[in-house]
C-alpha cells in the first residue's frame, strides 16, 4: 500500500494498492486491480459536501474515475473503490504497466475560514507485471531430409520453458 498526499496543507491523502490477477496466456492479457482509500491525518477533520471531486486513473491506454462525493473524515480513511484494468501484452510478451493517478476538483475540498485546503494530486508508478512468455520465430529448417529422418527446426529467441515436439507422418 502506497500513501500519496495532496499538495495542500490539510493533510489529505490517497492510499493505493494494486493486485495483478491471473494472466491470460491465450489472449495475452493481464488484469490489474487498483484499490483506493481516501483519508486524512489526525488530528485533522473534514466534513465537506460533494464538490464534484474525483480521482482519475489511467493504465494501458484506459481511463477510469472514482468520484469522491461527500467527505467526512476525522483522522481516518474510507474505501473509495476498486477499478480493474486489462493490460494487453505486445508480441514479445512485454506490457506498459505505468499507472497514472490524478485528482480533479479536489481544490474545492477546503475550509476557507481556517485557511485549509486539500489541493491537488498527480503521481505515476510502475506496477510489476510478469512478462507473458511468447514463442519465437523460425530461424532455420534443416536442408535435406529424407523420409523417416528427423527434421531440425531452429527457433530464434526461444524462451526458457517453451518446449514443443511435433511429429508428422506421411
Amino acid at each position: 500500500m502506497e500513501r500519496l498526499y495532496f499538495d495542500g496543507n490539510w493533510h489529505g491523502y490517497i492510499e493505493v494498492t494494486t493486485e495483478v490477477l491471473a494472466q491470460n496466456n491465450i489472449d495475452v492479457t493481464t488484469p490489474v486491480r487498483v484499490s483506493l482509500y481516501i483519508g486524512q491525518d489526525a488530528p485533522n477533520a473534514t466534513d465537506v459536501s460533494d464538490v464534484g471531486a474525483y480521482i482519475g486513473l489511467s493504465m494501458g491506454k484506459q481511463y477510469k474515475y472514482l468520484y469522491i462525493g461527500e467527505l467526512q473524515l476525522n483522522g481516518n480513511k474510507r474505501f473509495l473503490g476498486s477499478l480493474d484494468f486489462v493490460l494487453k501484452h505486445d508480441d514479445d510478451g512485454n506490457v506498459d504497466s505505468t499507472l497514472s493517478i490524478w485528482s480533479g476538483k479536489t481544490e474545492g475540498i477546503a475550509w476557507t475560514e481556517g485557511g485549509l485546503y486539500w489541493g491537488s494530486l498527480y503521481h505515476t508508478k510502475t506496477i510489476a507485471v510478469p512478462r507473458i512468455i511468447r514463442s519465437g520465430i523460425i530461424e532455420s529448417v534443416s536442408n535435406v531430409t529424407y523420409l523417416g529422418e528427423n527434421v531440425t527446426v531452429k527457433i530464434k529467441d526461444n524462451e526458457t520453458g517453451l518446449n514443443s515436439n511435433r511429429a508428422f507422418r506421411y
